[in-house]
């Protein structure tokens, strides 16, 4: 399977994973600052035919460093891209110079499991609803006051970015189960979480940097659109965290 990605910058490569339904338009706001000082690669995940697994997505983003001829990576992912790059980190540790995972989680909860299928419920109906749900799940009331009465724009661009096969994500996202593979993870890694996440409570991002040894878990007075919303606190996160590694 071939996957396009964006390739920008130049130095120690740097590999961005974007959460579900979405593209790598999901770390637009990151890729500029970090690109003037790495060689930044960040893919578009494709859909499948079938049911979509993490390990899916790990084969991708391997392939995606083939493809670049890269070696080893700062890997860092948000949302369901943080899942994937933990199970990336898992399962070839020798390609991944540091982890850094934003807005993740170790397992899908019985509420989550409900969420995510209130959230494929929607992609199949409509997908400008369903980015008006996420919208105001994923943001901060701050956030809203500053964009004021551009969001009902915002909400219609960004419904039609949806990617491909984002059912199968939203499917995935209600399964998520990563426990058994944290254990392997050797790269020194980062968790950064929002206590105001209202998809992933708090909670979820500080098991995470439990079930990782060694983690070190950065919390932010934000949301879950760390990406986004939180750009200009994560920006410096992960140079600082690239730099030490």
């Amino acid at each position: 399977m071939t996957v396009p990605f964006g390739d920008d910058g130049s130095g120690d490569a740097v590999l961005l994973l974007h959460g579900s339904t979405g593209t790598r338009l999901h770390w637009l706001q990151v890729t500029p600052e970090l690109a003037t000082r790495w060689r930044v690669l960040a893919p578009d995940f494709q859909d499948v035919d079938r049911s979509l697994e993490i390990d899916d997505l790990v084969e991708q983003a391997v392939g995606v460093l083939d493809a670049a001829d890269v070696e080893r990576a700062h890997v860092a992912g948000w949302s369901l891209g943080a899942a994937a790059s933990a199970a990336l980190a898992a399962a070839r540790p020798e390609r991944v110079r540091s982890l850094t995972l934003v807005s993740g989680w170790v397992r899908s909860d019985a509420s989550m499991a409900f969420m995510f299928d209130w959230w494929r419920r929607l992609l199949e109906v409509d997908n400008e609803l369903f980015m008006r749900v996420v919208l105001s799940d994923i943001f901060t009331p701050e956030w809203f006051d500053v964009v004021g009465d551009a969001v009902d724009g915002i909400a219609r661009i960004s419904a039609a970015g949806i990617a491909p096969g984002s059912v199968r994500h939203a499917e995935l996202d209600m399964r998520v189960d990563i426990a058994d593979r944290l254990p392997a993870i050797e790269a020194p890694t980062l968790v950064v979480h929002g206590r105001r996440d209202r998809v992933l409570p708090i909670e979820h991002g500080r098991a995470l940097a439990a079930a990782v040894k060694g983690a070190h878990l950065v919390e932010l007075d934000l949301g879950h659109g760390l990406t986004t919303e939180g750009a200009a606190e994560l920006v410096p996160l992960l140079a600082g965290w690239f730099e030490r590694h």
